[in-house]
């Protein structure tokens, strides 16, 4: 998805979404080592200006633990 539709749906600001997108993708949050690696944020190939953000193998795994927990 692109991180213009996540603002959108969401009401939040650009800034706030990507702050977010940040730490759950590669970027630490205080005291961290790493970020959580459960997203991954890159340029649109058909327009660099827009940034695409996709689930990680391991937030894909995370959702699906998540969603056995609510069964």
């Amino acid at each position: 998805c692109l991180v213009r539709d996540i603002t959108q749906r969401t009401g939040l600001n650009q800034s706030t979404v990507a702050r977010s997108l940040a730490f759950l993708g590669d970027k630490p949050s205080r005291g961290a080592k790493e970020g959580l690696m459960w997203v991954e944020m890159r340029s649109d190939e058909e327009d660099p200006r827009r940034v695409r953000c996709n689930l990680t193998q391991k937030g894909r795994k995370l959702i699906a633990e998540l969603e056995d927990m609510m069964e």
